[in-house]
Order: structure tokens, then C-alpha cells, then sequence
């Protein structure tokens, strides 16, 4: 798959200073089926059905309207980097 041209320009090294660290707590559910090969998605919701086939996490602390502003400005920017890191049971999971 090719990427979009918004962002054919490398990404851009992050400084420690220009990071935006946060951390957004949720929680499984029993319909948590990840079974979509390249989306998820945590909700605030605090269920879901069994449809919910891209969903990994329900009950979020914040939504995207509650992300700080920092981070919002980043994510908007085509060159930025984004770094998720998934931990269940102690076991961490890390994408870029």
C-alpha cells in the first residue's frame, strides 16, 4: 500500500523536548475481538457488542475531545511521529 502523499516527507527526529508523553487508561472487555489487520480502537464506552471487531479497549479516561492540546497539534502534523505502547498484564506492546 502506498502512503498518501501528505506524507511522502520522512519523519522528522523527535527530541526528547518535543515529545508528548501521555498515558490514557482502559480496560478489556469480553467482546474484545481485535480482529481488524490495520485499525484499533479504544472507546470510552464501557461496553460493546460483539461487532465491535477493531475495538481493544472500552472505558477510556479521555476521548479524543480530552487529548491535550500539545498532543493534538503533533497529531495533525503530517511529519510527526506517533509511538503506541498496549500493556495487559504487565506485558507491553509497542507500535510505531
Amino acid at each position: 500500500m502506498m502512503r498518501p502523499d501528505r506524507c511522502a516527507e520522512p519523519p522528522r527526529p523527535v527530541s526528547p523536548a518535543a515529545a508528548v508523553i501521555i498515558g490514557v487508561g482502559f480496560c478489556g472487555y469480553p467482546n474484545v475481538r481485535p480482529l481488524h489487520r490495520t485499525t484499533m480502537k479504544v472507546t470510552t464506552d464501557l461496553g460493546m457488542t460483539p461487532a465491535g471487531g477493531r475495538i481493544v479497549g472500552v472505558g477510556a479516561e479521555c476521548g479524543c475531545v480530552g487529548l491535550p492540546g500539545p498532543l493534538k497539534a503533533a497529531l495533525r502534523d503530517g511529519r510527526s511521529r506517533v509511538r503506541i505502547t498496549l500493556a495487559a498484564g504487565g506485558r507491553p506492546c509497542t507500535a510505531i
